[in-house]
């Protein structure tokens, strides 16, 4: 200050943060009238904008997704409010909460934010839009022998699903690679949505080591054959007496 001057007004900017402001009054000794010296008065720092605002990496998310809902409110809040239609949990005190959602429709979001003085308060309605997973269904498997060739699977729904599990390239089943034994089989699709659903279906591959037969004219015909368990055997003879004679792997047995 090099003379007496009345008051003023300034301003300055100032960035986002913590700062520290400084006043400095340095005297000029060539001058000795006025009352040499400063005055600082009425400080005033403008409060930041209290606004609630947030957002979600999915709004269009599939039954049993969770969201993951991202706060960028200003006006530095240090407590959060969040409540949500139909979500799980309902409501949350985080400031960037998970949800999950397991039920179809649509669904509001609320969030209240606060710095201990002031609050607001933001709703989107309808932010929150589930889709539905789709229908994916299998036919049932008949048994298959294990020489028996590869053959495609055929019968599920959506008929452009992925069919995946033992045996099975692209789409088709091989017995001999997947074995002896009873196999799970899957039905993988995913929806223009990119919603995904599966189903499930076991094939059995049986050794198949019974008795060949070689036409419906035979005089003898057993079933089901080859089989495990109970067997049918039919005779298209009349005879009186009849000597049958089965064979196992390591004894024999006479009827």
């Amino acid at each position: 200050m090099v003379r007496q001057v009345g008051w003023q007004k300034v301003s300055y900017p100032v960035t986002a943060g913590n700062h520290t402001f400084k006043w400095e009054y340095e005297k000029d000794f060539s001058i000795s009238t006025g009352s040499d010296c400063a005055w600082i008065d009425y400080i005033e720092l403008p409060n930041t904008v209290m606004q609630a605002h947030f957002g979600a990496d999915n709004t269009e998310p599939c039954v049993e997704d969770e969201v993951q809902f991202t706060d960028f409110s200003s006006g530095q809040p240090s407590s959060w409010q969040w409540t949500f239609e139909s979500g799980s949990p309902a409501s949350s005190t985080e400031q960037n909460p998970i949800v999950l959602y397991s039920i179809v429709g649509s669904y509001d979001v609320t969030l209240t934010v606060s710095d201990g003085y002031y609050n607001n308060t933001l709703t989107l309605s309808d932010y929150i839009t589930v889709n539905s997973l789709p229908e994916v269904t299998m036919e049932p498997f008949d048994w298959v022998c294990l020489d028996w060739p590869a053959f495609e699977l055929t019968g599920g729904m959506p008929a452009d699903g992925v069919y995946s599990g033992p045996g099975v390239e692209n789409g088709w089943f091989n017995p001999y690679l997947a074995g002896i034994g009873t196999h799970t089989h899957f039905l993988y699709y995913s929806d223009p949505l990119g919603c995904e659903n599966f189903a499930t279906e076991t094939i059995l591959v049986d050794p198949c080591t019974g008795i060949s037969e070689k036409d419906s004219d035979s005089e003898i015909l057993i079933y089901p054959n080859p089989g495990k368990g109970l067997f049918t055997i039919r005779l298209n003879r009349n005879d009186s007496k009849l000597n049958l004679e089965l064979f196992q792997c390591h004894e024999r047995k006479g009827i």
